[in-house]
C-alpha cells in the first residue's frame, strides 16, 4: 500500500485550482468578418478540436501538479504482507511457575500461537543461555519482520539482563509484557545449599508532582527484583531511600540514613533546559536535557557522575554513618533520556547489588567517578528510528513528472499554433 513520509504536504494540492480557474476564465474570441460561409463546417471541426486539446491540456497541467505534491509527501510503497500475528512469546531454556504455565495455556486458548523469545523467533524449543536474550533487539526485528497490527504478549520475568541498549521504537508491533515468576533449578539448588543474602530494601517518597519519577524508579526497583540477590520494596527499615521532589522523610527514616542507609534525592526545584550536554555510564551515552541547582552542601562532595563538559550532575556526601546521593535532574524523560534504557536499572543494580551481584547488600556503595572534561561539546544526534521495510517511488514519480511536464509543454506549443491557423 502507499505509504507518505511526509502528509502535511499534500496541502500543495490546493495548487489544482489555478490551473482549472485559468481554463475557466476565458478571453472572449476574436470576432472573424466572413464574407461567405461556405467553410463554416469546416471551422467549427477545428473549435472542436482546439477544445479537447485544452481540456487535456487540463488534465496533464492538473496531474503535473499532483505528481509533485506527492512527491513533496514522500511516497513509499509499503507492503501490506500477511494477516498480523498474535504470538505469545517464552524464554528459552526458562522454566515458569504453574500460574505462569497456566497462564500461556489460556493465551493459546484465544487464539495465541506459542514461540520463543530467540532469533528466528521458533515455535520449537531453543536452548541458548539465558544471559543470550536480547529482547529490545529482537522486537525491533519483529517489527521490521511481522506484518502491521501484529500482536505480542511476552510472558516471562522482567529480568534487567534482557534488556539492552536502548528502548526500540515500535511502529507496526504491539508488545505486552506479562511479568511473571521462574523456577530456575540451579538457582532451587543453590538455595538448598546455602541461604541467600538478606535483601536489598528499597523504599520510595514522592512528592504528587513526582509521580511519573517514582513509577520510573519503582519500575526499576521490580526489574531488579528477579536477580540473585532480591531488591524489595518496603515501608520500613530501608537500605535505601528515594526521597523525589519536595517530600519530607520521616524522623525514622532521617535516623535511619545516620546509622548507614543511602538517601538519594532528586534536584528539588523546576530544572532549566541545558544545551544538548550528555553524560556517560557503563559505556553509554545519555542526554541531559534539564538541569537544576543543587543546594550548597555542608561538606564537601564526591562527584558520582559529571556531564559532557565536567559539570557535576551527581554528588556523593555523608550523613552520620549513611550516604547521600544528590543528582542534579530529575528521573524523568524530561530531563534525561537515561530512565528510558536498560542503563537506568542495570546501573542500580550495579550500586546496590556490587558489579557482579554477588556483593554483599548492605556494604555496596556508590564509587565516585573521576571523569575528565571535555572541552568541546559538539550537537547530540539521536539514534534513527527503526526503518521499515518500504520501497522509495520518489524517482518513479520524478519520472512521471518528466512524462507529464514533456506532454505539457508539447500540447500547449500545438494549441497555440492550431489558434493561430484558426484565426489565420
Amino acid at each position: 500500500m502507499l505509504s507518505l513520509a511526509n502528509p502535511l504536504a499534500l496541502i500543495a494540492l490546493a495548487a489544482l485550482a489555478v490551473p482549472v480557474v485559468l481554463h475557466l476564465i476565458r478571453r472572449p474570441l476574436p470576432t472573424v468578418r466572413l464574407g461567405s460561409l461556405k467553410f463554416l463546417t469546416a471551422s467549427q471541426r477545428r473549435l472542436r478540436s482546439i477544445r479537447w486539446r485544452d481540456l487535456l491540456l487540463l488534465l496533464v497541467r492538473c496531474g503535473l501538479l499532483a505528481v509533485l505534491a506527492l512527491l513533496l509527501a514522500g511516497p513509499n510503497w509499503v507492503p501490506s504482507g500477511d494477516e498480523p500475528v498474535r504470538w505469545v512469546l517464552r524464554i528459552p531454556a526458562l522454566t515458569l511457575s504453574a500460574d505462569a504455565e497456566r497462564r500461556v495455556q489460556a493465551l493459546v486458548s484465544e487464539g495465541y500461537a506459542v514461540h520463543y523469545l530467540a532469533p528466528g523467533f521458533p515455535e520449537q524449543q531453543a536452548t541458548p543461555s539465558l544471559g543470550s536474550v536480547d529482547a529490545w533487539s529482537l522486537m525491533r526485528e519483529a517489527d521490521l519482520r511481522l506484518p502491521a497490527g501484529s500482536e505480542w504478549v511476552v510472558v516471562a520475568p522482567p529480568k534487567v539482563d534482557y534488556f539492552i541498549g536502548d528502548r526500540p521504537v515500535l511502529r507496526r508491533l504491539q508488545v505486552t509484557w506479562e511479568a511473571v515468576e521462574s523456577v530456575d533449578p540451579q538457582r532451587v539448588a543453590h538455595i538448598a545449599e546455602s541461604p541467600p543474602p538478606a535483601p536489598v530494601r528499597v523504599a520510595v517518597v514522592a512528592s504528587p508532582d513526582r509521580s511519573e519519577d517514582a513509577r520510573r524508579v519503582r519500575a526499576a526497583v521490580r526489574a531488579l527484583a528477579s536477580t540473585d540477590h532480591a531488591v524489595v520494596e518496603v515501608q520500613d527499615d530501608p537500605d535505601w531511600i528515594f526521597q523525589l521532589g519536595s517530600v519530607e522523610l520521616s524522623a525514622a527514616w532521617r535516623e535511619r540514613v545516620r546509622q548507614g542507609a543511602t538517601l538519594i534525592t532528586d534536584v528539588p526545584a523546576d530544572a532549566a533546559l541545558e544545551a544538548a550536554r550528555t553524560f556517560e555510564l557503563q559505556g553509554q551515552t545519555h542526554l541531559l536535557l534539564r538541569r537544576g541547582a543543587m543546594p550548597v552542601p555542608a561538606a564537601p562532595e564526591a562527584v558520582v557522575m559529571a556531564d559532557s563538559v565536567g559539570d557535576p550532575v551527581a554528588t556523593l556526601g555523608r550523613i552520620g554513618q549513611g550516604r547521600h546521593v544528590r543528582f542534579a535532574f530529575r528521573f524523568h524523560p524530561d530531563s534525561t533520556t537515561w530512565v528510558l534504557g536498560s542503563g537506568f536499572p542495570a546501573w542500580w543494580r550495579d550500586q546496590m547489588l556490587g558489579e557482579t551481584g554477588t556483593g554483599s547488600s548492605r556494604a555496596a556503595t556508590l564509587v565516585p567517578q573521576q571523569i575528565e572534561p571535555r572541552t568541546v561539546v559538539g550537537p547530540v544526534t539521536p539514534a534513527p528510528l527503526p526503518r521499515l521495510n518500504v520501497t522509495d517511488l520518489r524517482l518513479p514519480f520524478w519520472i512521471a513528472a518528466l512524462v507529464l511536464l514533456t506532454l505539457e509543454r508539447w500540447l500547449a506549443h500545438y494549441g497555440n499554433r492550431a489558434r493561430e491557423e484558426g484565426s489565420a
